[in-house]
Protein backbone atom coordinates (compact mmCIF):
# COMPACT_ATOMS: atom_id res chain seq x y z
CA UNK A 1 0.00 0.00 0.00
CA UNK A 2 1.58 3.83 -0.97
CA UNK A 3 2.10 5.87 1.56
CA UNK A 4 -0.48 8.20 3.23
CA UNK A 5 0.56 11.16 0.96
CA UNK A 6 0.43 9.32 -1.97
CA UNK A 7 -3.33 10.13 -2.91
CA UNK A 8 -2.79 9.22 -6.72
CA UNK A 9 -0.98 5.69 -5.70
CA UNK A 10 -3.34 4.82 -2.97
CA UNK A 11 -6.44 5.51 -5.93
CA UNK A 12 -4.35 3.16 -8.14
CA UNK A 13 -4.04 0.48 -5.71
CA UNK A 14 -7.86 0.43 -4.55
CA UNK A 15 -8.79 0.16 -8.41
CA UNK A 16 -6.35 -2.27 -9.14
CA UNK A 17 -7.58 -4.95 -6.40
CA UNK A 18 -11.16 -3.41 -5.45
CA UNK A 19 -14.02 -3.05 -8.34
CA UNK A 20 -17.38 -4.64 -8.64
CA UNK A 21 -18.84 -5.97 -12.46
CA UNK A 22 -22.34 -6.98 -13.14
CA UNK A 23 -22.14 -10.55 -14.24
CA UNK A 24 -23.17 -11.35 -17.92
CA UNK A 25 -26.64 -11.72 -19.24
CA UNK A 26 -26.95 -15.82 -19.44
CA UNK A 27 -27.64 -17.98 -22.74
CA UNK A 28 -28.89 -20.76 -23.43
CA UNK A 29 -25.82 -22.59 -22.47
CA UNK A 30 -25.33 -21.38 -19.15
CA UNK A 31 -25.55 -23.18 -15.60
CA UNK A 32 -28.43 -23.23 -13.79
CA UNK A 33 -25.92 -21.01 -10.66
CA UNK A 34 -25.27 -18.98 -13.44
CA UNK A 35 -28.53 -17.92 -14.31
CA UNK A 36 -29.43 -17.46 -10.70
CA UNK A 37 -26.51 -15.25 -9.75
CA UNK A 38 -27.42 -12.77 -12.69
CA UNK A 39 -31.12 -12.56 -11.56
CA UNK A 40 -29.90 -11.81 -7.79
CA UNK A 41 -27.57 -9.36 -9.02
CA UNK A 42 -29.48 -7.53 -11.24
CA UNK A 43 -32.40 -7.71 -8.87
CA UNK A 44 -30.74 -7.15 -5.41
CA UNK A 45 -27.94 -5.29 -5.97
CA UNK A 46 -29.19 -2.82 -8.53
CA UNK A 47 -30.51 0.44 -7.55
CA UNK A 48 -33.74 1.14 -9.73
CA UNK A 49 -34.42 4.97 -9.47
CA UNK A 50 -38.15 5.29 -9.21
CA UNK A 51 -40.71 8.31 -8.39
CA UNK A 52 -42.90 7.83 -5.60
CA UNK A 53 -43.52 8.34 -2.28
CA UNK A 54 -40.48 6.84 -0.79
CA UNK A 55 -38.48 6.71 -4.04
CA UNK A 56 -35.53 8.61 -5.21
CA UNK A 57 -36.50 11.21 -7.34
CA UNK A 58 -39.02 14.01 -7.17
CA UNK A 59 -39.96 13.55 -11.39
CA UNK A 60 -38.64 12.05 -14.19
CA UNK A 61 -35.88 14.44 -14.98
CA UNK A 62 -34.52 15.24 -11.37
CA UNK A 63 -31.42 13.44 -10.05
CA UNK A 64 -31.52 10.13 -8.34
CA UNK A 65 -31.22 11.88 -4.50
CA UNK A 66 -28.97 8.79 -3.33
CA UNK A 67 -26.28 9.47 -6.43
CA UNK A 68 -26.91 6.25 -8.15
CA UNK A 69 -27.49 8.58 -11.51
CA UNK A 70 -24.61 7.44 -13.74
CA UNK A 71 -23.48 3.77 -12.58
CA UNK A 72 -20.65 3.62 -15.20
CA UNK A 73 -18.14 5.86 -13.54
CA UNK A 74 -15.15 3.91 -13.41
CA UNK A 75 -13.06 6.11 -11.21
CA UNK A 76 -11.90 6.29 -7.72
CA UNK A 77 -12.62 9.62 -5.59
CA UNK A 78 -10.96 9.96 -2.20
CA UNK A 79 -11.98 12.48 0.36
CA UNK A 80 -9.92 13.90 2.91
Amino acid sequence: MPEDEDTTGKINFINEFIFAKAPPAPNASSCLDDKRYYTYVHQHMIHHCAVAVNGCKRSLTTKCKRGYEDMTEDILYMKN
